[in-house]
């Protein structure tokens, strides 16, 4: 997938599952998320969707963002916010890439066999655009479920 895939998926995934309310929370969530979603191509001229793109790289990254968190001051009451923010945007980014032909070595390095649920392609604009569109749905919903949109009829609207 591209990289605005990725981040728009990211975001949706993690609003979803968070449902952040409050301003810094949610700023945090969304910019920490946003970081998670991009990370794991880091790895693109080098061993791509392995070394990155694995639990084992989840995980060491999901304790070395709430590290360093702990350690800002003015961050670390929210160091909750941040991780799981970052973890999400991570785990929506190794999620999309394992519905496409390549897949993805999940449980690399103790194996290289890679997981595909799906077998899409990752240039595939079509692809792309349905995962950008069903994001957008998911942001737009949690912005109606908290009540940040609101949608009327247009014969119930007033002229």
């Amino acid at each position: 997938m591209n990289k605005s895939t990725h981040i728009l998926f990211g975001i949706g995934f993690t609003l979803l599952l968070l449902n952040p309310t409050r301003t810094i929370p949610l700023i945090l969530v969304l910019m920490s998320s946003i970081i998670g979603a991009s990370l794991p191509d880091l790895d693109l001229k080098f061993k791509h969707r392995m070394i990155l793109h694995n639990i084992f790289a989840v995980t060491v990254s999901a304790f070395l963002v709430y590290f360093a968190s702990t350690m800002i001051p003015i961050v670390n009451w929210y160091t909750t916010y941040i991780t799981l923010g970052f973890t999400l945007g991570y785990i929506s980014h190794i999620l999309l890439d394992s519905l496409t032909k390549a897949g993805i070595a999940l449980f690399y390095p103790i194996t290289r066999k890679r997981i595909r649920i799906l077998r899409l392609r990752s240039n595939s604009s079509i692809a792309n655009a349905l995962l950008s569109l069903i994001s957008l749905l998911a942001i737009v919903y949690w912005a109606y479920r908290n009540s940040l949109v609101e949608f009327k009829p247009l014969w119930l609207q007033q002229p």
